[in-house]
């Protein structure tokens, strides 16, 4: 099925996007659809580290099903893509893990997408809703008069159905070795992420500066999120994250011990 993250990380001049970490809010996927659950407060203290680090939301990243498929995106795709873009924003990026079969065997692919402004005024109106959601063409209807057979224009031609090719314009994300590292596990997977591995995690960093150790995103919600440390020590931990400053033995003190270490 899919599976679906939120991108966090700096978007340059002329729109460059750069990525540092990927946030997996807890959601509910089908082979076809997906929701992601990102308006609780684990989602607003993701923002909030995100902030104090010197980042944003920057996209959105899905994986899509394995079945082989016809089309780039589907129409329920471009429909999420859309809402996102018109919720933070036109430089917010979609980005699509697949998986392309060949005679050669199976390989991983990514491709990065913003939709296009018309794209995002069709959706926030209303004209994909009466589309199939699970084909590569799209069936526009006006929703102010859903009987009147009435085309649009796109991409300069009249047209009820359209390739969903049409809305999308290809985006780079440029590869970069960003401050941040990802060997803590990863929240709201099946994979447990609790006391255990806290203290394994713990152990094999015992060697380095705390504030190396504090480099990984999904350590820092763990401590912030599961932890509970209060928000001014975990404004003050991001921000040392943020400027390589060495941090307290107090607070390596303080986690080991919630740690039973």
């Amino acid at each position: 099925g899919h599976e679906a993250g939120l991108m966090y990380g700096t978007v340059g001049e002329e729109g460059a996007v750069k990525v540092d970490f990927i946030y997996e809010p807890p959601q509910d996927g089908t082979a076809s659809s997906l929701l992601l659950h990102c308006d609780g407060e684990e989602a607003a203290t993701v923002d909030k580290l995100a902030g104090v680090l010197g980042m944003k939301r920057v996209g959105w990243i899905f994986s899509q099903s394995s079945e082989e498929r016809d089309h780039l995106l589907s129409t329920a795709e471009v429909v999420d893509m859309g809402r996102w873009q018109s919720r933070e924003g036109e430089t917010f990026v979609t980005a699509v893990v697949s998986i392309c079969h060949s005679d050669e065997g199976s390989q991983v692919e990514f491709e990065a997408y913003q939709c296009s402004e018309q794209c995002t005024k069709l959706v926030s109106e209303g004209w994909f809703e009466g589309s199939p959601m699970d084909k590569g063409i799209s069936e526009l209807t006006n929703p102010e008069e859903p009987g009147i057979e009435k085309p649009v224009v796109v991409a300069g031609l009249d047209a009820k159905q359209v390739d969903n090719e049409w809305f999308l314009c290809p985006v780079n994300i440029l590869d970069h070795e960003g401050p941040l590292k990802c060997e803590f596990p990863i929240e709201n997977r099946l994979t447990p992420q609790g006391m255990a591995e806290l203290r394994d995690f713990l152990q094999g960093e015992k060697h380095r500066p705390l504030v190396q150790v504090l480099a990984d995103f999904h350590f820092l919600l763990y401590l912030a999120a599961k932890l509970g440390l209060e928000w001014g020590d975990m404004a003050t931990l991001a921000a040392a994250v943020a400027t390589g400053d060495e941090v307290g033995d107090g607070y390596r003190l303080i986690i080991e011990s919630m740690a039973g270490l």
